[in-house]
């Protein structure tokens, strides 16, 4: 059993809700139709054209949190200079982002 949360802000920047560690517990498993839904959702939820792009979107959101906007604008003078010194954060959990989405939106 997790004792504290292992993969909160891959969750948070998903945009769902923090219901519980999805990671205590193997093997994670699930329908094959449920990865294309959870696809699809992660494309709506970034805005993305294809699922690579969301993914990236997601990956830095989750790296780089409310610093991942700023570090892809054009003009990068403007970027806060903790942002771009800010280290990385955290793993991306795929298996967290799946249970936390299939758990509240299936």
């Amino acid at each position: 059993q997790a004792f504290f949360p292992q993969h909160f802000d891959v969750v948070d920047a998903a945009g769902l809700p923090w219901v519980g560690e999805f990671m205590s517990y193997l093997p994670f498993t699930i329908h094959r139709s449920h990865l294309q839904l959870l696809r699809s959702f992660l494309q709506e939820r970034f805005g993305a054209s294809s699922f690579d792009e969301a993914f990236a979107r997601l990956f830095e959101a989750v790296q780089y949190g409310p610093c991942a906007a700023s570090l892809r604008a054009s003009d990068k003078s403007r970027v806060d200079p903790w942002c771009r010194a800010r280290p990385s954060n955290h793993a991306l959990s795929m298996q967290s982002i799946a249970a936390a989405y299939l758990y509240q939106r299936h």
